[in-house]
C-alpha cells in the first residue's frame, strides 16, 4: 500500500512540474513576441522617416520607371509584410486562455470522505494535471505557429527596408553626382537704361 501510495505521489510530482514548465515556457514565448513587435515598431518608425524625406521622392521622381515600379513594389511589399506579422503576433497574444489547475469540491470530498483512500485523491490530482497539461500543450503548438509565422514576415521587412534603404542610399549618391557634374547656372546682367532694360 505504502509503495502504491509514493508511486502516486511521484506521479504527481512529475505532472506538477510538467504543468508548471508548460506555464513558464507560455511566458518565454509571450516575451519573445513582445520583442518582435518591439523590433517591428523600430523598423516601421525608420521606414516612415525615410519615406517621409522630401529628397527620397525626388530622388524617385526623376528616376526611370522600371526602378520608380520596383520602389514602389518593394514598399508596397515592406507594408504588407508588415501588418502580416502584427497580425500574427496579435494571435499569439490572443491565446492566452490557459487551463489552470482547479481543486475542486471533487478532491475536498474525497479528501474527507473515509471509505476513500489517499491513493484515490493522488489520481485525482494526476488527471486533472493531465487535463491541463494536454490543453495548454495544444495552445502553446498553436502559439508556436503563429510566432514561427511573425519571424519569417519580420525578417522579410528587415529584408525588405535594406533593399529600400539601399535603393535611398544609391538614390542620394546618384543626385550627389548629378548636382556636383551639372554645369553652373548662367547668370545674364540686365542693364536698364530709362525704365528698358536689355542683357
Amino acid at each position: 500500500m505504502d509503495n502504491n501510495l509514493q508511486k502516486f505521489k511521484s506521479l504527481v510530482e512529475i505532472a506538477k512540474v510538467e504543468y508548471q514548465d508548460e506555464l513558464n515556457r507560455n511566458s518565454r514565448l509571450e516575451e519573445k513576441v513582445g520583442k518582435f513587435l518591439m523590433v517591428q515598431s523600430i523598423i516601421i518608425i525608420a521606414f516612415i522617416y525615410l519615406m517621409l524625406s522630401s529628397l527620397t521622392w525626388s530622388i524617385f521622381i526623376k528616376a526611370h520607371i522600371v526602378l520608380q515600379s520596383m520602389f514602389v513594389f518593394f514598399n508596397v511589399l515592406f507594408i504588407l509584410l508588415t501588418l502580416a506579422c502584427i497580425c500574427d503576433c496579435l494571435k499569439a497574444f490572443q491565446l492566452n486562455n490557459f487551463k489552470r489547475y482547479e481543486l475542486g469540491e471533487g478532491l475536498e470530498d474525497l479528501a474527507f470522505d473515509e471509505d476513500e483512500n489517499l491513493i484515490s485523491m493522488y489520481l485525482q490530482v494526476y488527471q486533472a494535471y493531465k487535463e491541463c497539461l494536454t490543453f495548454n500543450t495544444k495552445l502553446i503548438e498553436e502559439k508556436g505557429k503563429y510566432i514561427t509565422s511573425a519571424l519569417s514576415y519580420l525578417l522579410d521587412c528587415c529584408i525588405l527596408f535594406t533593399i529600400v534603404t539601399f535603393m535611398t542610399f544609391l538614390g542620394y549618391i546618384g543626385l550627389a553626382y548629378d548636382n556636383q557634374n551639372s554645369p553652373p547656372p548662367i547668370i545674364i546682367q540686365l542693364k536698364c537704361e530709362k525704365g528698358i532694360c536689355s542683357p
